[in-house]
């Protein structure tokens, strides 16, 4: 799945957190970097994916690791209208 592309829609973070709060999620994939093995355009930041299951929609979560630990949340984007 790529939802990296400048084609997408974005979310705050905060309003994926209040979709989260809401009901039932998954967390699609972990923190991680990169992209699927030999992706020609891998996402070169920490990012992970969350499913809200009553939407069947995918988030994809891009961060900044922060210099005292966690994370910092820059951009959520999703596929489709």
């Amino acid at each position: 799945m790529r939802v990296h592309g400048a084609t997408n829609n974005t979310l705050s973070a905060r309003a994926l957190l209040e979709l989260m709060s809401e009901g039932p999620w998954q967390c699609r994939a972990t923190a991680h970097e990169g992209g699927h093995p030999n992706d020609p355009d891998p996402d070169p930041y920490l990012h992970f994916n969350i499913r809200i299951l009553r939407q069947e929609r995918t988030y994809h979560v891009r961060c900044h690791e922060h210099r005292l630990g966690g994370v910092v949340v820059f951009q959520v984007t999703f596929q489709g209208a």
